[in-house]
């Protein structure tokens, strides 16, 4: 059985995470290969599990530029924990992830390279219900990522700017994530880096 959170409720929750639905591809350039990464990373749910689902609406386009105008802090780092599930505002249920940095590419005042930076990821698992949403980003403790974390004032946790499009996971020296403009992403790190630092400049 499924429930689903009206979009006021997503609305109420001062922009924590932001989620899309498939639709919203339709005019995409790289929808193919978008949707396709979304169906390969989405949360694999037992037949008959009872599932509270969040969706919701993205603040611009997911580009590369777009998504670190709108970001506080990007930093790449390595998945240090992750935490149990918990409830929160509006009987959401959200766990936490605790990023070691190693760089970070915006704000670097901001952050110290020897404390642990918390995000506050929608979902989990509580009382045999799974609560989920199909933008939110997915985490595997000891992976390394690159982040585009937002926060709001009068909080202390970071969320996940553009829920999927904000995180970007490198294996080997690979970078892969999605975005509007490349589609898939699929670059060696140095590579990224450098595309990176140039949206920053240019904005």
């Amino acid at each position: 059985m499924k429930k689903a959170i009206p979009i006021i409720s997503t609305l109420l929750v001062v922009g924590a995470l932001l989620y899309v639905g498939i639709l919203m591809f339709s005019g995409y350039t790289n929808e193919k290969e978008i949707v396709n990464y979304l169906e390969q990373n989405k949360l694999d749910i037992p037949e008959g599990k009872e599932v509270v689902e969040m969706r919701g609406l993205l603040p611009n386009d997911p580009t590369t530029k777009n998504i670190s105008e709108d970001t506080k802090i990007i930093v790449h780092g390595k998945v240090e924990k992750i935490t149990d599930p918990y409830k929160g505002d509006h009987d959401a249920v959200y766990h936490d992830i605790l990023i070691k940095p190693k760089e970070v590419f915006k704000n670097v005042a901001k952050v110290d390279e020897n404390e642990l930076l918390t995000a506050e990821i929608y979902g989990g698992e509580i009382d045999d219900v799974t609560y989920w949403s199909p933008g939110a980003a997915s985490f595997k403790e000891g992976e390394e990522v690159i982040l585009f974390l937002g926060k709001v004032d009068g909080f202390d946790k970071y969320y996940v700017s553009y829920g999927v499009y904000g995180k970007l996971t490198i294996e080997n020296g690979i970078v892969n994530g999605i975005n509007k403009e490349d589609g898939l992403v699929d670059m060696s790190l140095e590579k990224y880096t450098e595309k990176l630092n140039r949206v920053l400049s240019s904005s």
